[in-house]
């Protein structure tokens, strides 16, 4: 029996599942399309975080910056870049692998402080 809200097992060779449990604990204080909702894994809101860039981000995304370093098609970057700031297309987790890219490039190859980045 688990302790926390008087939920048996119908076997005991089987053990209560810890989420169902926590829906049964809840279902009394949150709608029930909250409670018994799949499951949904957690992610970060990347389309709207690159719609408006900070400087340091926009000064590794651009043009120059990403020809330079040649890790990745100058042109082709900003194209996409430019297309998901328009909302025409989400471009958002290839983006934040470019920059991530680009950064990991200043830091540890290029010997940039991460105080040159004053916007992080």
């Amino acid at each position: 029996m688990c302790g926390i809200c008087g939920v048996a097992s119908s076997n005991p060779e089987i053990p209560v599942r810890e989420k169902y449990i926590l829906r049964l604990a809840t279902r009394d204080i949150l709608p029930s399309e909250i409670v018994w909702r799949k499951k949904r894994p957690l992610s970060a809101p990347l389309d709207q975080w690159l719609r408006e860039l900070p400087e340091f981000a926009r000064e590794l995304l651009s043009e120059g910056n990403l020809r330079e370093k040649g890790n990745f098609n100058d042109k082709f970057v900003v194209h996409m870049l430019k297309q998901h700031q328009a909302g025409k297309a989400k471009y958002g987790r290839a983006l934040m692998g470019v920059l991530w890219v680009q950064l990991w490039d200043d830091l540890f190859l290029h010997g940039c402080s991460p105080m040159h980045h004053n916007e992080f």
